[in-house]
């Protein structure tokens, strides 16, 4: 006779994986559900395209037109994933993000570029300095100058 306690943990084990399949399912239903919605929505349109071509034609150049973009946003559950086929947990994950196309037309009101081309006042290209000009390093010339222009000299500091 089989332990009781195994029992219970493989009944626990079959009602938790129970469970998930029927979340599946429901997942899969939905899906199933909004691309029918889409289906019949699409027939609608391609029936008015039927009915009235040159009417479309007016109404499709002030629509504006969609892109879809698939997104994928990762799962926030700690737990293990709810789908074990990678079909349907593809499906789960995907969602679509809609963006408008810009408006059509010559419609340049894009940046001025001519503005933008010059360099940064730091980054310019500095001039090299001659032999002749190019002075030797002196670190204390910032407090020499200092001092020169309130009226002290460095022999008078000691320095």
């Amino acid at each position: 006779m089989e332990d009781p306690a195994k029992i219970e943990i493989e009944l626990e084990e079959t009602k938790h994986n129970l469970k998930r399949e029927k979340e599946e399912s429901m997942q899969v239903m939905n899906s199933l559900s909004s691309l029918k919605e889409e289906l019949e929505r699409t027939r609608q349109e391609l029936q008015k395209l039927k009915v009235d071509p040159e009417g479309a034609v007016k109404t499709m150049d002030d629509t504006i037109f969609k892109t879809k973009f698939e997104v994928l946003v990762p799962h926030v559950d700690d737990g293990p994933p709810i789908s074990t086929s990678p079909r349907l947990r593809s499906m789960s994950e995907k969602r679509y993000v809609k963006f408008a196309n810009p408006a059509t037309g010559n419609n340049n009101n894009g940046p001025v570029v001519g503005m933008f081309l010059g360099r940064h006042p730091s980054m310019r290209k500095k001039e090299k300095k001659t032999d002749e000009e190019e002075e030797e390093f002196d670190p204390f010339g910032y407090w020499r100058n200092l001092l020169k222009e309130k009226g002290f000299a460095m022999k008078q500091l000691g320095l």
